[in-house]
């Protein structure tokens, strides 16, 4: 109804104001003898106009539909509401990446704790990329292919339909250093992850609780590997608000089956 027409709405706008903007710096990148000072101008008063119509629309939003705009908005939330809203079998993990560290908040309803892993951005970027050479085909296509062989010290990437090489090794370090320092308080916990930055790529059941047995990349046991997936149930959020919103408007399910499903599976 009208949220959905408000949102349209929004989205056009930031259309246009994008548009405005880049036709503001392409004119003033201009050599000054070209310069149109009068266009110039122009452009600048659209961009403020349609910046203050979208501040105005999004104030609007957040008066009209406060659910949807606490699910969408990155507010903060104090951590004693936060607990509130944890069960006693949950924990919820904040990671917050900066050019040096990923800083690790770890909350359940009794305890918050933070530690600091000595990995940052860049490093976090390149180790995902790796691990991610073990799980999508993708990956390994056109020029990118030269790339995972080289990243992880193959000879020749996998031919058709061969088992891609998963990095154990890597996939344990990460664990190591983002969880391993927070396992007692997680230990059979349900977690509850809002990842950032490079680690938005990362799906974290691929970490390994335990060093791999084995070193060798095409020969691993995959199946036995012991992965994070099968000490936990997890789930990830796009901000720590939406946890609020979500449990706020969630009904309990009337399923009389579980189930299970698989997006987009790559089958042969």
């Amino acid at each position: 109804g009208d949220l959905a027409a408000r949102i349209r709405e929004r989205q056009d706008l930031n259309e246009q104001a994008l548009a405005a903007d880049r036709m503001l710096v392409g004119l003033l990148s201009q050599p000054s003898s070209f310069a149109d000072q009068q266009m110039e101008q122009a452009l600048r008063n659209r961009v403020t106009g349609l910046t203050k119509q979208i501040g105005d629309l999004d104030r609007s939003l957040a008066t009209q539909f406060p659910d949807y705009a606490a699910l969408v908005t990155k507010t903060p939330v104090p951590i004693a509401d936060v607990q509130k809203l944890l069960g006693p079998n949950e924990a919820l993990l904040l990671f917050t990446t900066t050019a040096r560290f990923t800083f690790v908040w770890t909350v359940t309803r009794a305890n918050v704790r933070w530690h600091s892993a000595p990995i940052g951005a860049r490093q976090l970027a390149e180790t995902i990329g790796i691990l991610r050479c073990g799980l999508d085909e993708e990956a390994w296509a056109d020029t990118a292919q030269t790339s995972c062989t080289e990243k992880l010290g193959l000879k020749r990437p996998p031919a058709l339909g061969e088992q891609l090489p998963f990095d154990l090794a890597r996939g344990y370090a990460l664990y190591q250093a983002l969880l391993e320092p927070v396992a007692k308080d997680i230990d059979g916990k349900e977690l509850i992850l809002v990842p950032s930055g490079p680690l938005a790529t990362l799906p974290f059941e691929v970490l390994l609780t335990e060093k791999p047995a084995s070193q060798d990349l095409a020969k691993a046991a995959l199946s036995e590997a012991p992965w994070l997936a099968k000490q936990f149930a997890i789930t990830v959020l796009p901000s720590v608000s939406s946890l609020k919103a979500l449990r706020e408007v969630a009904q309990k399910s009337k399923a009389a089956k579980p189930f299970a499903g698989f997006g987009n599976p790559l089958l042969n």
